[in-house]
């Protein structure tokens, strides 16, 4: 025997639930408030190398504190020193609700109940590399690359070598117009230590790309470039590919002009150019060489 006890069972049973998606008004009011005294150009560098999507992808509930708390102090706090405007701008705000637009509501409150994105507001993002952020976030390497080696470059071993040396050694080294007119005469400070990371990069999605995702760590400098082309200047087996295949370095030339430096071994002589940084180049397959 059925009984009914005043209860509508088909309306109770498999009806889905509402979930809710994107800033509300009072979510998008939260963000301003956190960035109000944060400079305009610095929301944009969060916008424009990624910092604001990884915070968005992020699972705050398996985000190791300890990790994030030793990237923050790496940064260093921010010190608004600036005179420059303060807070978003309505286009920084119209991203910002397209970068949510698809996120449940429940996630982004417990993003900002975490305290994430006030750190992230309160470092100083220029020191930032976007790489160790994502990792402190706790993301794996990118998609499109894998770390094959690291070199630690002592002050005192990059000061041993110069441009001067593999320019001159025509036997080795062949050099784009282009590059001796940006690199010649530059000049750089080789008083630090500094970590190199070597990258086999499978999918090159474009050097834009790569820069956005590593951040200021996808700069390298000119003397490191060199110290790693003169010991293998023979074509002997090392961290740059001796195989035909591209290796990539970010460097400013001597206008601190952006650029994207192109070596590869071929026909027993390094073969060298450079251009202006678009974000246009592309390759299959390549090396690059940044920071750590």
């Amino acid at each position: 025997m059925n009984a009914t006890l005043g209860v509508n069972v088909e309306s109770t049973v498999n009806k889905p639930k509402t979930i809710t998606i994107g800033l509300s008004g009072g979510l998008r009011e939260k963000f301003k408030e956190i960035f109000a005294n944060v400079s305009q150009q610095r929301i944009q560098f969060l916008f424009e190398f990624g910092f604001m999507a990884d915070v968005r992808d992020c699972d705050v509930r398996e985000v190791s504190a300890e990790k994030v708390k030793q990237f923050f102090k790496n940064c260093g706090p921010l010190v608004n020193s600036d005179s420059s405007s303060k807070g978003f701008t309505d286009g920084q705000i119209t991203k910002l609700v397209q970068l949510f637009s698809k996120t449940p509501t429940r996630l982004i409150i417990e993003l900002l109940s975490s305290g994430l994105v006030s750190r992230l507001s309160d470092c100083d993002v220029l020191k930032a590399s976007r790489d160790e952020f994502r990792r402190a976030l706790g993301f794996r390497s990118p998609a499109f690359a894998t770390v094959y080696g690291e070199v630690f470059f002592t002050a005192g071993y990059k000061e041993q070598f110069s441009l001067a040396d593999i320019i001159s050694d025509k036997e080795h080294f062949v050099f784009g117009e282009n590059f001796i007119e940006r690199f010649s005469d530059k000049e750089e400070l080789n008083n630090e230590n500094s970590q190199i990371q070597c990258l086999s990069v499978s999918e090159w999605p474009g050097s834009k790309s790569v820069v956005r995702y590593f951040g200021r760590n996808s700069e390298t400098t000119l003397s490191e470039m060199v110290a790693m082309l003169i010991p293998q200047k023979n074509g002997i087996e090392g961290y740059l590919q001796v195989d035909g295949t591209a290796v990539h370095f970010f460097i400013r030339d001597k206008d601190a002009v952006f650029c994207i430096v192109r070596c590869v071994w071929k026909d027993g002589k390094w073969y060298i150019c450079t251009k202006e940084f678009d974000g246009s180049h592309k390759l299959t397959v390549s090396r690059l060489i940044c920071r750590k």
